[in-house]
């Protein structure tokens, strides 16, 4: 096993021509070989061994032309046949020869070495054996001369010399070609007629599988052109791509065929399916999969594949050692039920809970076992069995740690065992708010990356909108957080709000004012909007904000809007002055717009932005803010026209500026002085990391509607409630007798006797049908 091991290391840090032969003799000649592998084998593997390092010798030198270039490619030449230039080009080989070596005088020292054939009651080597035989034939031979009768040849014998002597050539080729083929024949007759003890290594078989199942799943980007997420960047994305589909599929369909030789116990079959598997697996990982991800199989970047080859290597091994014990005369349960304890009945209760693994399981082994039962019969054998195999593991647990009667239950048990389910159930309940409650603590900041701002009156062409970008949302410093903390200090409303946050969930964001584009609104558009100002009909300013922010690596960026800001214009001067403003008689001039610019906004992880209220006191008799200024300021706004060169027309912008003065700026805590951007504070819920993402893109009331109650209904109907039902299939206190008849189902389905099995099963429905007989089996015996 040793040297098998080392000779597939030496494939995995190799990955060429010249030492693919070393597994591939392994896995198809070496451990297929009954009792053991031959001498011949043994003399190969050195002889190869010793080639290989010639080889790789003769290679390293200067005048080679390939040793002076840098073969970037993972499927150059010398990659791919093993013969470039190296530091420890035979390290790997070397170790081979000695572990073969050390080999093979292990097995001189225990006479093992030269094949032995029976010759009466002993052995003795075939070449002595030949010899011994070639003396007897010798001698018969000879004394059967001495009897015979000496006569002239015939006429008729000279006339068939010549076609005789064609006829013994004919017959030396094909004596020459049995000579040559005995060997190969003497193999198979070896793998096939083996008298062995039989074995049963399928479930290690099955279990390497398993793994790289998972190893494909969340390695793909090793196997192919995926990002290095695996799994779960998929279906995150709600995108598979079809070669990642195709080799889990294969994979799965590997096992579904590996199963059904099992069931069937057909050797041939495990055999064609052995040589396939090994000859695809070589081919794929040491050909197809660095022409495919351009990177070769020894880089360590390359660990998945690598490691799926190496678990599929030690199933090879399993497959071969499998083929020369030969598959168990009966296959009557799985592999958890071989034992009765707490340990195998966890086990195979984990085993029920895997989705569609029990039901597939059952259906091939209906499909690949001969029996007369239908699928419906054989449905409810397995579930019957299933319940009695976990019945007789809580019996004997029962047996192996009694309870003494009329002794009140311990204390400790009670707290332990009742305390440990209180408190499960409490973490599942509290889970949710627990979970979104921590966000901002454990969660990544997520500052957006761009803010847009609009400003229209009513229904009309905006007449102000421009945008701010990455380099003018600037996240404050820890200084400038400090000297926000001591602004609202005396404020207990806005300290709740700011422990929530940090300095780097808080950015400043500075909009310019003056407007991005130009104000394109229709002749015919201005001058009803001049009408509607000068009437008594009901207008609005809105502002509204847009910000844009990506929220998770996984997704496209999601925009996220404010309700929009409405302010009536009720003022008749102000109204006045805009409609002038617009005809041109008042270019100067700016207007105010009362309270209507945001200050402090909260940009929540989904909808809409909130403005933040904490930061303005209300009164609550008058529902009137007391300081305002914390809350919203007011917008100066001012129409400016103009001649462009390449423009014939004349054309039209608005100007937005803040309304405040020396005494009264902004943000005098962050240091600002001036006036000249419209500036807005924000603060950002933090984002979950990617590995919560499945879990917290439902929300509070995603959880509850799903997890919790899913977990409230499991718990209740498989351990509180319901229990009653099933008191009579449950309770039993001797199972044995019903246990051993479903074995005794499997045994005469095993051997063939299909009437009998009919008989067990019907006698086992009866037992199940009436409450008097189950009470009667599972009695304790006298």
């Amino acid at each position: 096993m040793i040297c098998y091991v080392v000779m597939v290391a030496n494939q995995m840090a190799s990955a060429s021509i010249l030492s693919l032969p070393l597994p591939l003799m392994s896995f198809l000649w070496g451990t297929l070989s009954v009792p053991r592998p031959t001498e011949t084998f043994w003399i190969t593997i050195i002889t190869y061994t010793e080639v290989i390092i010639i080889v790789k010798y003769i290679f390293q030198f200067n005048f080679i032309s390939w040793n002076n270039q840098n073969f970037s490619s993972a499927i150059s030449p010398p990659n791919i046949i093993g013969i470039e230039k190296t530091d420890y080009y035979a390290k790997y080989d070397l170790a081979v020869l000695f572990v073969v070596f050390f080999h093979t005088i292990i097995l001189k020292s225990l006479g093992l070495w030269k094949d032995r054939i029976s010759i009466g009651n002993g052995s003795l080597p075939k070449d002595d054996s030949k010899m011994y035989i070639s003396k007897e034939e010798k001698e018969v031979s000879g004394s059967n001369r001495n009897n015979m009768n000496v006569s002239v040849q015939s006429n008729d014998d000279k006339i068939g010399k010549t076609s005789g002597h064609k006829l013994s050539k004919q017959k030396s080729y094909f004596d020459g070609m049995c000579h040559y083929l005995e060997p190969f024949k003497e193999f198979f007759n070896n793998l096939f007629s083996t008298q062995q003890l039989t074995v049963d290594v399928y479930v290690y078989m099955f279990f390497c599988d398993f793994i790289n199942f998972f190893i494909i799943a969340f390695g793909y980007w090793a196997f192919g052109a995926g990002t290095d997420e695996g799994l779960t960047s998929y279906f995150q994305e709600n995108n598979v791509p079809t070669s990642f589909l195709i080799m889990l599929l294969t994979q799965f369909g590997l096992i579904i065929i590996d199963r059904a030789l099992y069931l069937r116990k057909c050797i041939l079959g495990k055999l064609i399916f052995q040589i396939f598997t090994v000859f695809i697996v070589h081919l794929w990982m040491f050909f197809i999969l660095p022409a495919v991800t351009f990177r070769q199989f020894t880089t360590k970047e390359f660990n998945p594949p690598m490691l799926w080859y190496f678990v599929k290597c030690i199933y090879l091994l399993l497959s071969a050692f499998q083929l020369r014990s030969g598959y168990p005369t009966r296959i009557l349960t799985n592999c958890f039920c071989k034992h009765y304890n707490y340990i195998n009945v966890i086990l195979f209760k984990g085993y029920l809970l895997i989705p569609f693994l029990y039901d597939i399981r059952t259906m091939m082994d209906w499909m690949w076992t001969d029996t007369s039962l239908n699928l419906t019969n054989w449905l409810k054998l397995e579930d019957i069995y299933s319940n009695t195999f976990i019945l007789k593991c809580w019996r004997r647990a029962e047996d192996d740690y009694p309870v003494p009667r009329g002794i009140k239950y311990a204390s400790t048990k009670k707290y332990g065992i009742g305390g440990s389910l209180v408190m499960l159930i409490i973490f599942i309940i509290w889970f949710p708010l627990l979970l979104f409650a921590l966000r901002n603590t454990v969660g990544d900041p997520n500052i957006p990356y761009e803010c847009t701002l609009e400003l229209a009156i009513s229904e009309y062409e905006p007449i102000f909108k421009v945008s701010a970008r990455r380099e003018a949302l600037k996240i404050l410093t820890e200084t400038e957080w400090d000297n926000t903390l001591y602004t609202f200090q005396k404020e207990p409303s806005a300290m709740t709000f700011l422990t929530n946050y940090h300095a780097k969930d808080t950015a400043l964001i500075s909009l310019s004012g003056n407007s991005a584009s130009f104000w394109t609104i229709s002749s015919p558009s201005q001058d009803a909007l001049i009408k509607e100002l000068k009437s008594d009909n009901v207008l609005k300013m809105k502002l509204s904000l847009a910000f844009f922010r990506t929220v998770n690596k996984y997704s496209d960026s999601e925009k996220i809007v404010t309700n929009e800001y409405e302010i009536p214009l009720i003022n008749k001067t102000a109204r006045n002055l805009i409609a002038s403003v617009l005809k041109g008689e008042e270019n100067k001039t700016s207007i105010v717009i009362d309270k209507i610019f945001p200050k402090y906004l909260r940009v929540l992880v989904k909808g809409n932005v909130i403005p933040v209220k904490e930061f303005a006191k209300f009164d609550p008799t008058e529902n009137i803010s007391l300081n305002e200024k914390l809350y919203s300021r007011s917008l100066l706004i001012s129409l400016k026209s103009g001649n462009f060169n390449n423009l014939t027309s004349r054309t039209q912008w608005w100007e937005v500026q803040e309304y405040c003065n020396k005494s009264n700026f902004p943000f005098s805590f962050l240091r600002v002085d001036d006036c000249k951007y419209l500036r807005i504070l924000i603060f950002n819920d933090r984002v979950f990391p990617s590995k919560f993402y499945l879990i917290s893109r439902y929300g509070i009331i995603g959880l509850y509607t799903t997890f919790v109650m899913l977990v409230s209904h499991m718990i209740r109907s498989n351990f509180v409630a319901g229990s009653s039902y099933f008191i009579m299939f449950q309770d039993m206190p001797y199972v044995d007798r019903i246990l051993k008849l479903c074995l005794d189902i499997y045994l005469v389905r095993e051997s063939g006797e299909f009437s009998l099995e009919e008989d067990l099963f019907a006698e086992l429905l009866f037992l199940y049908r009436s409450p008097e007989s189950i009470v009667k089996w599972t009695k304790y015996p006298d």
